[in-house]
This record gives structure tokens, sequence and C-alpha cells, in this order.
């Protein structure tokens, strides 16, 4: 049962660990489309002879690009918030493998005792058998 249950803590650790590994994979996909984002922004140009138009026209286009960044990193910030919940709930399980785990040592320890306890006996009782063929001859 406690062999179970430890093995079941594994799963669910290795479970979170996957799962955390996908949100640092989304925050660095994040990460890339921020820095490509700025990037753009800086490089945004119109032809010095361009209309009026052009102009108003990258105003939006930068001011849809700086909302853009503020959302993905609102978005980041959420994430990040989700990777400390699985690193919190991650130790957690640790914890409690560790006690299943010592559990299981002991629960085999004893069994090794008990083994020994049969093993002696049964030592035992074949040195007394042969002192009693011994003696009966």
């Amino acid at each position: 049962m406690i062999d179970k249950l430890y093995k079941l803590k594994q799963t669910q650790i290795d479970q979170e660990l996957m799962q955390k590994q996908e949100l640092l994979n989304k925050i660095d996909d994040i990460d890339k489309a921020i820095s490509q984002d700025r990037k753009q922004l800086e490089n945004i140009t119109v032809e010095q002879s361009g209309a009026i138009v052009d102009f108003e026209i990258i105003a939006i286009h930068k001011n849809t690009m700086k909302q853009r960044i503020v959302d993905l990193g609102r978005q980041k910030m959420l994430l990040s918030q989700k990777v400390d919940q699985h690193n919190d709930l991650i130790v957690q399980l640790q914890k409690e493998s560790e006690q299943y785990e010592y559990l299981l040592n002991e629960q085999k320890k004893e069994q090794y005792k008990e083994e020994l306890k049969i093993e002696a006996l049964i030592a035992d009782e074949i040195t007394q058998s042969k002192w009693s063929k011994k003696n009966v001859s």
C-alpha cells in the first residue's frame, strides 16, 4: 500500500514538473514575442515626404503594439504566478513522497528483521535436531 502511494506521489511530481515546463516554455515564447514587438516598434518609420495620415496610422500602430506588449507582460506575470504555484505544489508532493519513502524503507527493514528471525529459528531447529540425533545414537 505504501509502495503504491509512493509511486503515486512520484507520478504526481512528474506531472507537475511537465506542467511547470510547459508554462516556462510559454513564458519564453511570450518573452520572444515581446522582444520582437519592441524591435518592430523601434523600427517603424515613414517616408519624410509622407502624408499626415501616414503619421496618424503609425501612431495608431505604435499604440496598438505598446498595448500588445503590456498584454503580453500581464500574461507573463500570470504564467509566472502559476509556475510559483506549481513549485509550491511540487515541494509539497516531494515532502509527502519522502515521508512515504521513509515508511517504505522502515517497512523493508522490519521485513528483513523478520526474515532474519525466521532464519535464526530454522538454524536453531536444525542444530537441535542434529544434537538430539547425536544424543539418541
